[in-house]
């Protein structure tokens, strides 16, 4: 049995349900804590729970962005200067629950829970870790789908996608893939997709870590396989 735990609607958890079932696993996107089974394994979708050490990303500190930029900067994981107190030119208002940049693209937002400093850069990859393994890497490039682009904030918001093909496979380093896994880690989740960007003199500087995570194309496929692995693991292990 695997559940997969989110309190609000979210197709992410709906459409891991659904993929995790087609493979023949007993799943359901549970949003009560009433609703849960003692399941092999509980997976934790982008919620604030109490510390539940047995769920995937059960420890984890989610709902906060300026905690999680706190503690990566703190584990020595590269990420743009960040405050709680305004500092100006050069510097962008945030939301501490923000999603797909949509703090950043609402033009009347003046004062913000917290500021992050801008950090120009040329590119940015999404990368999935689970259980300390990249598994599935994409780049954000422009949406066909959309005339206008905006010219840094790439999210789906600002017309961007995210694009698992052969380009983001041959831009892809090895320096982001271990960056990412760093992130991971300092953040004590089991898994996420880590948003890295590559900086104009080719750093790498990770932004967020999703732990609700868009699951386009095949990434939902991959998901799937590999919590049910881990589920498997455990029902071994026990």
């Amino acid at each position: 049995m695997i559940d997969v735990f989110c309190k609000r609607p979210s197709d992410g958890a709906r459409c891991l349900s659904a993929a995790l079932r087609s493979r023949g696993a007993d799943s359901r996107h549970v949003r009560r804590y009433d609703r849960l089974r003692n399941a092999d394994l509980t997976i934790n979708w982008g919620t604030l729970v109490p510390n539940s050490s047995s769920w995937l990303n059960g420890n984890a500190p989610i709902g906060n962005k300026y905690v999680e930029l706190r503690m990566m900067r703190l584990a020595g994981v590269p990420t743009p200067d960040h405050s709680l107190e305004p500092r100006g030119a050069g510097w962008l208002t945030r939301t501490f629950r923000h999603h797909a940049a949509n703090d950043l693209l609402n033009n009347n937002l003046v004062v913000g829970d917290y500021y992050t400093e801008f950090v120009p850069t040329v590119r940015e990859f999404r990368v999935h870790i689970i259980d300390g393994l990249s598994v599935r890497i994409g780049m954000k490039k422009h949406s066909p789908h959309t005339t206008i682009h905006h010219p840094f904030i790439r999210s789906s918001m600002g017309g961007w996608g995210i694009y698992y093909d052969s380009e983001a496979q041959a831009r892809v380093t090895k320096e982001v893939r271990n960056v990412a896994k760093e992130a991971i880690i300092a953040l004590s989740y089991d898994f996420g997709a880590v948003d890295v960007a590559i900086t104009e003199d080719n750093r790498p500087i990770v932004w967020e870590v999703n732990s609700a995570p868009g699951l386009e194309g095949k990434t939902v496929d991959v998901y799937a396989d590999k919590f049910i692995a881990l589920a498997q693991k455990t029902g071994d292990s026990t």
